[in-house]
């Protein structure tokens, strides 16, 4: 299998979080055989001075944010998510307070899953009368 390969924005983005100016959020507009791969990024990112750690991070948190697809209907987006990697495992107490925002987020009880250590929200939708 091929090495993934960064696109200039998405580099840019990679090397201004690791260098911790804060993410960005790059558009994947590159054929996966272009581009530079996370060892090229590595090895332009120390010789300016930043970390191969920074970089592959930095890389990862790209990732993430290109890997969600939004559902459409009639070409209008029908959800929202986000990923946010927390680098461990979110204790009950955190997860059942995720849960209640989620819930006064999107006016929805919703129904919560687990299956092994993943923990999942669905919303479902709640009719104004209920309130």
């Amino acid at each position: 299998m091929a090495e993934r390969r960064y696109n200039d924005k998405e580099i840019a983005a990679i090397f201004r979080a690791a260098a911790e100016e804060g993410p960005q959020t790059p558009q994947r507009e590159v054929a996966r055989d272009e581009g530079l791969t996370l060892s090229e990024l590595q090895a332009i990112g120390s010789e300016v001075g930043i970390s191969s750690a920074a970089v592959a991070q930095a890389a990862r948190a790209v990732d993430v944010r290109l890997g969600g697809a939004s559902r459409t209907f009639l070409g209008l987006r029908i959800g929202v998510a986000r990923t946010v990697n927390l680098n461990r495992r979110l204790t009950d107490e955190e997860w059942e307070r995720l849960v209640v925002q989620l819930r006064e987020v999107f006016n929805a009880r919703g129904r919560t899953r687990s299956e092994g250590s993943l923990r999942q929200w669905t919303n479902s939708l709640r009719s104004p009368a209920s309130g």
